[in-house]
């Protein structure tokens, strides 16, 4: 019994469960795959039993650990339903051929933004699981698109208004320049001064580093996971700026 041939079987197991519910449950089914392992046990006769294997994308796995038993309980009976096959045992596990080691241990930004939270879960994902030139260029797409979302989070127009300065709303970069600027411009202390001048630096460069990602066609996995360390730093850094008590 191969895996391919339970994959009509998996989609409409994911159908099932489209109760709002159930989207946890949804989540880690559709990120895992399903097969069947034969496995022989000795009593006085010789028995072959049937276990289900649900291998799961590590990130989606981790995310819902200590969840685990209940899901592979549930896809277990929702299996044998479906399928009519008689099951022995069900046991779900992280596929690590999914996981990279990265070279830095990148850490998300915990922000009040729910949507930059989960954005910079899916891009560490999306990194980790990259392996060739084209993956490598969605990681600089995604990485614009948070800076992108992070822009239209945090600039008011009303506020944060800038002379001579594109502020519509695809130039999150002059975005992001200008809020910084503003919400700590009327500092008078030299050494925050400059810390927002390496801020501003920073931030712009990363962006520049996005694109860079983005658009070449020799990227490697260097360029795109420094391009995620540029992303986090910098919602960091906005982050920051955010709590800053201001003058």
């Amino acid at each position: 019994m191969d895996q391919y041939r339970w994959k009509k079987e998996h989609a409409y197991m994911l159908s099932l469960l489209s109760g709002y519910d159930k989207k946890d449950i949804k989540e880690f089914l559709a990120h895992g795959e399903l097969s069947i392992i034969l496995k022989d046990f000795y009593t006085p006769t010789r028995v072959t039993r049937k276990i289900l294997k649900i291998s799961v994308d590590p990130y989606i796995y981790r995310k819902y650990h200590t969840m685990v038993p209940y899901f592979t309980k549930d896809i277990g009976k929702l299996f044998s339903e479906v399928t009519q096959v008689i099951l022995y045992k069900e046991k779900a596990m992280p596929d690590l051929e999914k996981f990279h080691i990265l070279q830095n241990d990148i850490i998300t930004v915990i922000t009040p933004w729910e949507e930059i939270n989960k954005s910079q879960e899916d891009l560490l994902r999306l990194l980790r699981t990259s392996s060739n030139t084209l993956e490598y260029q969605n990681v600089g797409n995604s990485s614009r698109a948070i800076m992108q979302k992070l822009s239209d989070i945090i600039f008011d127009p009303n506020k944060h208004i800038a002379q001579g300065i594109d502020l519509s709303q695809g130039k999150f970069k002059n975005r992001l320049h200008t809020y910084i600027t503003i919400e700590l411009g009327n500092s008078q202390q030299e050494e925050l001064r400059k810390y927002i001048e390496a801020i501003i630096s920073a931030t712009e460069k990363g962006i520049d580093l996005m694109n860079k990602v983005t658009h070449d066609l020799n990227t490697n996995s260097f360029y795109a996971e420094s391009c995620v360390i540029g992303v986090v730093t910098s919602i960091g850094l906005i982050n920051l700026v955010r709590n800053m008590p201001k003058d």
